[in-house]
């Protein structure tokens, strides 16, 4: 029913997956626009939003695609850390292999 759709982010002027996951999620929380901000803009915009320091956000690799993700945290290398995309394929497995075992 859904596909992956390329967007451009209004602020960094990016091109930015709107993932098959993402749109599902958006139709369950009943969103009828496109989003405008790819995920690091979007991060951007809530910490803004909540006051938080921006100096706080650290640029890394993501462990899986190799693309720069923008993370609140210091990443320390002990665990891998994923751009949203990936991060979001890594969940769904996760409940995937969690849903079969208790099957």
């Amino acid at each position: 029913m859904y596909s992956g759709k390329n967007l451009v982010c209004h602020e960094c002027k990016k091109l930015f997956l709107f993932s098959e996951e993402e749109q599902m999620f958006f139709a369950q929380k009943g969103f009828t626009n496109l989003p405008k901000r790819c995920a690091n803009c979007r991060l951007t915009a809530r910490l803004r939003r909540n006051g938080d320091n921006l100096e706080k956000l650290h640029d890394t690799n993501c462990h899986k695609c190799g693309a720069v993700a923008t993370v609140p945290f210091e990443p320390n290398g002990l665990r891998p850390v994923y751009c949203r995309a990936c991060y979001m394929d890594v969940r769904a497995e996760a409940d995937t292999v969690k849903t079969s075992a208790t099957a």
